[in-house]
């Protein structure tokens, strides 16, 4: 009985790397591929109920703005999330975007309107809001949204992709457009550009740069939104509601092109200073580390001005000798990414000096003492007047600013005091401090400058008076 021999395999290697090819394509192509998911009508329906801007949607949009202003008054990302949760703001964008796709100029002429009525709104409701209320400092939220750059772009752009991708298929995924409002955050910048407006002309807030900043970031995610919107309706090949020739076609794509570019530029320029700014701010503290060191020295902080090109160190301790500190500035000079920097130092008087030389004064004079106690008296009120004399009132100045930021005036001085068998000198501080400062960080900065204090002039007690300064 004969046994059925296996038959060596024939095919070619060009045979096997062509299958091989063919499986890889097939293999993408279901991966990638989103053109038999899209239900073309019901994405169209769906865009075109989100486009108009009123009744319902109108007043989500409100409250909307208000709770995004209060988390950006009050430095609260999670109230700020929960605004953009419930924003109503990607209808006319995405309207704006399909409505130039498919040539449908009824529908790209709603949702420019919806979309002007959208941004006037919004702003104006955050403009009533931060006009009546009471905080007006800029927070870290608030100034995040003035300064856009390339990176807001990339942002919009896969923002978009991922909305409009959502939006298409059949089935629309919910966490997708969810997490898009997120990520785009448009409504951020408007409320923002509310705040420019409320705070223009008031004294040190530059609300004219928060309101074209913030403009300029919310451009930047309604065009590229836009733009996503447009490329990606080209792509599925959604229905035309209008025809539209090869010439009126290429005309479009030019000024989606020149809108898109327009945007960017700005966003480019931007981005490049950021960049440059971090790597000042990166070999500045680098050279601070590692160059700026003296024994008895020690670095209390720094402070880095990329616009103006300045290094300022503040040192506490010792006083650093001139040569040293030029030794600093030519070491900086010679690093090439450092060398046009103004490095400055700020730092006190060297008190164990100071004091040595007032110890000397005090036993010189305790020796010429005699038993009389007129002398006595004399020679005590000649060691208080040599002290005061010696008493570094100018450094401290130079140097509690930096202990405590709050302060609003601070005096020095120093008073006799007896209990009629000897005779003491106090010293008296009498801090004043603004009224915005809170009563824990009122006491907070108290008991270091007091620490910082008894420490630096070498003191076993001294007198704190505080007070407020009342606007």
């Amino acid at each position: 009985m004969s046994e059925t021999q296996p038959q060596p395999d024939s095919t070619t290697p060009e045979r096997k790397a062509s299958n091989l090819w063919i499986d890889a394509r097939a293999f993408l192509k279901d991966l990638l591929d989103i053109r038999d998911a899209t239900d073309h009508e019901a994405s169209l329906e769906s865009i075109r109920n989100d486009i108009p801007m009123q009744g319902h949607t109108a007043w989500i949009l409100i409250f909307a703005i208000i709770i995004a202003s209060i988390g950006l008054n009050i430095d609260s990302t999670a109230v700020v999330i929960g605004a953009m949760l419930i924003s109503p703001l990607m209808g006319p964008i995405m309207g704006l975007g399909m409505g130039v796709a498919i040539n449908d100029a009824v529908m790209l002429r709603r949702s420019l309107i919806n979309l002007a009525v959208m941004i006037g709104l919004s702003v104006f409701t955050a403009f009533i809001y931060f006009k009546l209320s009471p905080l007006k400092d800029l927070t870290p939220e608030l100034e995040s949204r003035t300064y856009p750059t390339l990176l807001d772009v990339l942002v919009a752009i896969s923002g978009g992709l991922a909305l409009i991708i959502g939006r298409t298929k059949k089935g629309t995924i919910a966490s997708v457009l969810v997490g898009v409002a997120i990520a785009t955050a448009l409504m951020p910048p408007l409320c923002t550009a509310g705040y420019g407006l409320a705070t223009w002309g008031y004294e040190g807030n530059e609300g004219g740069r928060y309101f074209w900043g913030s403009m300029y970031l919310f451009s930047i995610n309604t065009v590229y939104i836009g733009l996503s919107a447009y490329l990606v309706a080209r792509l599925l090949r959604f229905p035309m509601a209008k025809y539209a020739n090869s010439s009126r076609r290429r005309l479009i794509s030019r000024w989606a092109t020149a809108i898109g570019l327009t945007v960017l530029v700005p966003s480019l320029f931007l981005f490049t200073k950021l960049l440059q700014e971090q790597f000042f701010i990166r070999d500045s503290k680098n050279f601070v580390n590692e160059e700026i060191d003296y024994p008895g020295t020690s670095i209390y902080k720094s402070e880095y001005d990329f616009d103006a090109q300045i290094v300022d160190v503040y040192l506490l301790g010792k006083v650093v000798p001139d040569e040293i500190l030029e030794s600093w500035q030519d070491k900086l000079r010679d690093d090439q990414r450092l060398e046009l920097v103004e490095l400055r130092i700020h730092q006190g008087v060297d008190q164990e000096t100071k004091a040595s030389e007032i110890q000397k004064a005090y036993v010189l004079s305790v020796n010429k003492l005699n038993s009389a106690e007129d002398e006595i008296d004399r020679l005590k009120k000649q060691v208080v007047e040599l002290e005061s004399k010696e008493f570094p009132a100018e450094q401290l100045f130079k140097e509690v600013k930096a202990i405590s930021p709050s302060l609003q005036r601070f005096s020095v001085a120093q008073s006799l005091s007896s209990d009629f068998s000897k005779v003491d000198t106090l010293n008296v501080f009498n801090v004043t401090f603004w009224d915005s400062i809170s009563t824990e960080e009122k006491s907070a900065d108290e008991t270091r400058i007091r620490n910082w204090l008894l420490t630096k002039l070498n003191l076993d007690t001294l007198v704190i008076n505080s007070n407020i300064q009342q606007d």
